[in-house]
């Protein structure tokens, strides 16, 4: 195949995926929003704050849950089943959640819901590891990031313009239809993008573990006019597996590999990379080194050696994640998943009661506030800099801000200074999430445990927000929302607070 052919075929790969990955996403994340901008109605057509807070609870426990449980089934199961088995079953959960009336169905109904929707993330992200290049793979993560925050807007607008019934039960339906879209589309991709084992290919050597997607093994055959082809010989390919990575693959990039696998008890070699970096495990054939002990491969870390991938032996790493900063950043992660996803859960309802808005008018506020939260991530990254490269400090400053402007708002009368001030706060918290898993998380590439640190602090903070949106929809009707501002304010206080604890831990973050 010519140049141009195999790049039409990468750009059709590459829209492909991100066009899978948007709607997909938008769709998880607007089902995700759905309660929280129902919630004004909901109360106006007789249901409790209580009720709802409990609703809002159980998805978030049964959506930790899921993300532990695909964490550990994503690198087994096919995409094309994962994506099909949760929009599925949250397309039947919303369904229920309509037809049903009764409190305790509702209940169950939207937490399973939460646990169908938790089968999405893993399973897009690996897709886009497996088959794309690097440019493409971070246009597709950008493209991930943007389809959470259009899902939320989306969920505002269907508030907007509709009763809860009616925007449940069309999210239901646009939920089974993306099930199917889904499935013919990784159908389409499985026979026309094919994540292809090279121990096919007559130049490796059958049984050796890499794995590499069509157009990069077409790319090891197929060299330009003039040039030495890039075929490599299976001597030379025996060699590089046998020493565990090849030239152009050093430890530390090795590890981000590892990330993918870590604690499945498949080991992939440096050299099972495309080309472009991309890590290729959809067709895993594990070959777990056991021959290759390299003590000297410590990377620092406590003297401690890395295994063949590149991955720390779960009890020492735990001992090394303590004495960097793991403490502070579970306590950080805790405090950071009530505020985004307990505090933002009610800040719909916030405007309708507090600030005296309709239930319509408050949906499209709060869409408002979620499109403009796209910008928060940039703005995050640019105090990053601006704090010379310190992660806890913008946290302490972000929560901080955030503990400011929340108590503010109990001063302030006016309804667009207070919503200002309630955009500032929100956006402050949104930078500390920020920094947790874009910058700490990732520092664990070179020991291959970034997987375990996000998926961990990941479940401990939802499991805080579920307890988090349980005790604010009591606290509306037994202290009301005065006090339980200062009550977000007060957490917020906490989580700054948090940071300035086992500093030395903390030190070089």
């Amino acid at each position: 195949m010519g140049s141009k052919g195999k790049a039409d075929r990468q750009t059709g790969k590459f829209m492909t995926i991100a066009v899978l990955c948007f709607v997909t996403y938008l769709a998880c994340y607007a089902t995700k929003s759905l309660l929280s901008v129902n919630s004004p109605q909901m109360i106006e057509n007789g249901y409790t704050s209580a009720q709802i807070g409990t609703m809002s609870s159980v998805y978030f426990l049964l959506y930790g849950a899921g993300q532990l449980f695909t964490g550990l089934i994503g690198d087994r199961v096919k995409m094309k089943y994962m994506l099909l088995a949760g929009l599925m079953i949250a397309a039947g959960c919303c369904t229920a959640f309509v037809l049903f009336d009764n409190v305790a169905i509702k209940t169950v109904a939207w937490g399973a819901c939460g646990f169908g929707l938790s089968f999405l993330y893993a399973p897009l992200v690996r897709s886009v590891s497996d088959r794309l290049k690097n440019r493409q793979a971070e246009i597709c993560m950008v493209v991930l990031n943007l389809a959470s925050v259009m899902g939320a807007t989306a969920a505002g607008v269907f508030g907007a313009f509709g009763n809860w019934k009616t925007a449940t039960s069309v999210f239901a339906a646009m939920l089974g239809l993306i099930a199917v879209a889904s499935l013919i589309t990784n159908l389409v991709l499985d026979k026309k993008y094919p994540v292809i084992c090279v121990a096919e290919d007559a130049a490796v050597p059958s049984g050796v573990n890499r794995h590499f997607a069509e157009d990069n093994r077409e790319s090891r055959t197929e060299a330009p006019s003039g040039e030495k082809s890039a075929e490599v010989s299976p001597a030379a390919d025996e060699t590089a597996v046998k020493d565990g990575m090849a030239e152009n693959y050093p430890a530390a990039e090795a590890a981000a590999c590892s990330d993918q696998t870590a604690g499945t008890g498949v080991v992939i070699a440096a050299d099972d990379r495309s080309a472009d970096g991309a890590c290729c495990t959809d067709t895993v054939e594990a070959v777990v080194r056991t021959d290759v002990k390299d003590d000297s491969n410590t990377d620092g870390k406590q003297g401690v050696a890395l295994n063949a991938a590149g991955v720390m032996p779960f009890r020492p790493f735990l001992k090394y994640w303590l004495s960097t900063g793991g403490i502070v950043f579970i306590l950080v992660s805790c405090i950071q998943g009530i505020a985004k996803n307990s505090i933002t859960f009610w800040i719909p309802t916030y405007i309708s009661q507090y600030l005296d808005f309709t239930p319509q008018i408050a949906s499209i506020i709060f869409s408002v506030m979620t499109l403009l939260a796209a910008l928060n991530q940039i703005i995050a990254i640019a105090l990053y800099h601006m704090m010379k490269n310190k992660a806890i400090r913008v946290i302490r400053f972000s929560f901080l801000l955030s503990t400011v402007c929340f108590l503010l708002l109990i001063a302030v009368d006016n309804v667009w200074l207070n919503l200002i001030l309630l955009l500032i706060a929100k956006s402050g918290y949104s930078w500390a999430g920020t920094m947790i898993w874009t910058f700490y998380c990732r520092s664990y590439k070179s020991v291959g445990r970034v997987a375990f640190v996000v998926g961990f602090l990941d479940f401990v903070s939802y499991v805080f927000s579920a307890f988090g949106s349980l005790l604010f929809s009591d606290a509306i009707e037994s202290i009301g929302w005065l006090w339980l501002i200062v009550v977000w304010s007060g957490i917020m206080l906490v989580g700054a607070v948090s940071t300035f604890l086992f500093r030395k831990t903390t030190a070089a973050i």
